[in-house]
């Protein structure tokens, strides 16, 4: 239970668009010293059920109530700012104006940035409301048998929603069409070796759990192996249960990679295309790598 006899709010938030691809939020707290959870969602964030569907981009103090984002472009985003204390004692409420946007805010497909971003802070994790489930890792991983049912199990995938459709299409539109027998002349795979981030290289399996721990034993199983349909099931499956953007990139990164080695470059572009916000400067390369396979 928090020390605060009142809890903190926040008593009014502005979200605007700042610079050429960002989103700048700026709230006014109630409490300087406590924290707030800043989330986004291409829906409305009406209620505190929305929230578990959201992303949550950064938990801040009030002390710092200005924080940019830089959201995938092209597509409408929704922002929530609310107190961590109060999600604690499931007294939070969503007032329009107040703690969530009325109106979306939108970064346009025609003013990418040419620079890389500033690299973001790691940020603690925030209490949730309600506790998420735990996901049992199995040991049919190191064995090769396809986990794809279980991870299936705890988020099914939701349709693209009709109104993002126009903006699907033109992303897609911007990946290169490459004949099959041209892929298969130049051996793209080749020209890159699978890439392993950091956090998934270096994951202690008996100190990490739940999810993080499951996407290190995906990509270091199915990666190393060369299972690339394999490892295609179950990253798009994990990417659902992820709830913070960042490892949600790096879930897109592997992704990309998967849909790469089996010459699937259009849809690898739109992979690491919506992981480039948060992993620009390794996003690169990919994205260089597929733009060469043009004939």
């Amino acid at each position: 239970m928090s020390a605060y006899e009142v809890p903190p709010e926040v008593l009014d938030l502005d979200v605007r668009r700042h610079g050429p691809d960002g989103v700048r939020i700026e709230f006014r707290p109630s409490v300087e010293d406590a924290a707030y959870a800043i989330y986004r969602r291409t829906d409305k964030i009406a209620a505190l059920d929305d929230l578990e569907t959201a992303i949550r981009i950064a938990v801040v103090g009030g002390d710092r109530p200005v924080r940019l984002d830089h959201p995938p472009p092209g597509l409408p985003y929704h922002y929530a700012v609310v107190s961590v204390t109060r999600l604690e004692r499931g007294e939070e409420q969503l007032v329009p104006g107040r703690n969530r946007t009325v109106n979306a805010v939108q970064v346009p497909l025609d003013e990418r940035r040419a620079v890389a971003p500033a690299v973001p802070r790691p940020q603690p994790r925030a209490p949730r409301r309600v506790p998420l489930p735990e996901l049992l890792v199995i040991p049919e991983l190191e064995t090769g048998a396809d986990i794809d049912a279980t991870l299936m199990s705890l988020a099914p995938s939701r349709p693209l929603r009709s109104d993002l459709k126009p903006t699907y299409d033109t992303l897609m539109q911007r990946a290169p069409e490459i004949p099959a027998e041209r892929l298969r002349e130049r051996h793209p795979e080749r020209e890159r070796e699978p890439q392993i981030l950091q956090p998934e290289s270096t994951t202690n399996e008996l100190e990490t759990k739940g999810r993080e721990a499951t996407l290190a034993r995906v990509v270091n199983a199915r990666f190393r192996r060369g299972e690339w349909e394999l490892a295609e099931r179950e990253l798009r499956s994990l990417y659902t249960v992820f709830e913070r953007s960042e490892p949600q990139a790096r879930t897109l990164f592997y992704l990309g990679q998967a849909l790469y080695f089996q010459h699937r470059f259009h849809e690898a572009f739109m992979s690491f295309l919506l992981a480039e916000p948060e992993l620009y400067r390794e996003v690169q390369p990919w994205l260089n790598a597929v733009m060469r396979a043009e004939p």
